[in-house]
C-alpha cells in the first residue's frame, strides 16, 4: 500500500505543494533583490556590500516566515508538534549536533571566500541574526513543509521532498552539507515529535563556530578551525573528520533506539 503513495488523493501538504513553496520562497528573494537593484540604480546611490549582504539575509528571513504562513493554512492550521522527550534524548541530540558540526566544517574549505567578504559588518555576521535566520528557515523547511509531508507520507519521500529547500544556497557545497543536515533534523523530528529539539538541535549546529571566532579572534567567513586552529595536523583533522562520520551513524541510531515514533500518516485520507 505503501507504493501508492504518491498517487493516492491527499489534502494538506504534497510534495507538489512543497515544492511550489519552496521555488516560490526563492523567487520572492530574487525579485526583491532584483527590485532593490533597481532602485538603487536609479537613485544612482552607491551599494556597500554590508548592506547588500543584510538585505538579502533579511528578504530571506521574510521570505521564510512568509510561506510558512502560507504552509500552515496548507496543513490545515496544524502547528509542529511539540513532545516532550527525556534528558538522555536531549543528551544525544547534543552529541549529533556537535558532530555533525566538526563533519560540516570540511564543506567550508569549498565554500567562495572572498575577502570582501571578510570585511562585512553588518548584522548578518553577528550570532543572534544568524539565529533568526535559522529559526525561520526551521519553521518553513522542517515545522511547516517537513511537518506537512509527514502527515502525508512516509520517512523517505519527505526527506527527498524537503532537501529541495536547499537551492537557496547556489554554492555546490552549501547544498551538499545543507541537505545532509536537513535529512538529519528532518529525521530528529520525526524521532522526536518535537519541533523545539529541531530548533535546539539547529542552534547548537553552528554554535561552535561564533564560540571559535571569539576563542581565536578569526573573523574570517566560512573558516574551517578543527582543520587550521584546534587539531595538531591535516592528517589528524581527517581521520576524526572520518570517525565523526561513524561516531554520527551510531548516534542516530542510539536515538532511534531510545524513541518510539509516533503515527504521523493522517487515517482519514481517501484512497484515490
Amino acid at each position: 500500500m505503501d507504493d501508492l503513495d504518491l498517487i493516492k488523493k491527499k489534502t494538506g501538504m504534497t510534495i507538489g505543494t512543497a515544492w511550489i513553496l519552496m521555488f516560490s520562497s526563492v523567487a520572492l528573494m530574487f525579485l526583491l533583490g532584483f527590485g532593490y537593484g533597481i532602485t538603487s540604480a536609479v537613485s544612482k546611490e552607491p551599494i556597500s556590500m554590508s548592506n547588500s549582504v543584510d538585505l538579502v539575509m533579511i528578504v530571506m528571513v521574510l521570505s521564510f516566515l512568509t510561506f510558512a504562513l502560507i504552509g500552515f493554512f496548507i496543513n490545515k492550521k496544524e502547528l509542529p508538534y511539540f513532545a516532550k522527550v527525556a534528558p538522555k534524548v536531549l543528551l544525544i541530540l547534543f552529541v549529533i549536533a556537535m558532530l555533525w558540526n566538526i563533519i560540516a566544517s570540511l564543506f567550508m574549505d569549498y565554500f567562495i571566500n572572498k575577502e570582501m567578504m571578510n570585511k562585512l559588518e553588518g548584522i548578518s555576521r553577528t550570532w543572534w541574526f544568524t539565529t533568526i535566520l535559522n529559526i525561520s528557515m526551521m519553521i518553513f523547511q522542517i515545522g511547516v513543509i517537513g511537518h506537512g509531508l509527514l502527515r502525508n507520507y512516509n520517512l523517505k519521500k519527505s526527506m527527498i521532498a524537503i532537501s529541495f529547500i536547499c537551492i537557496v544556497f547556489y554554492m555546490p557545497a552549501a547544498v551538499t552539507s545543507m541537505i545532509i543536515q536537513s535529512m538529519i533534523l528532518l529525521y530528529v523530528y520525526y524521532r522526536t515529535a518535537s519541533f523545539l529539539m529541531v530548533l535546539l538541535t539547529s542552534t547548537m549546529m553552528y554554535m561552535p563556530d561564533y564560540f571559535y571566532r571569539g576563542v581565536f579572534d578569526i573573523q574570517q567567513f566560512n573558516y574551517n578551525f578543527y582543520k587550521n586552529e584546534i587539531l595538531p595536523s591535516h592528517t589528524v583533522y581527517y581521520v576524526v573528520w572520518v570517525l565523526a562520520i561513524f561516531a554520527l551513524m551510531g548516534a542516530l541510531w542510539y536515538l532511534k533506539q531510545n524513541t518510539k515514533v509516533i503515527t504521523w500518516k493522517r487515517e482519514d485520507e481517501p484512497l484515490f
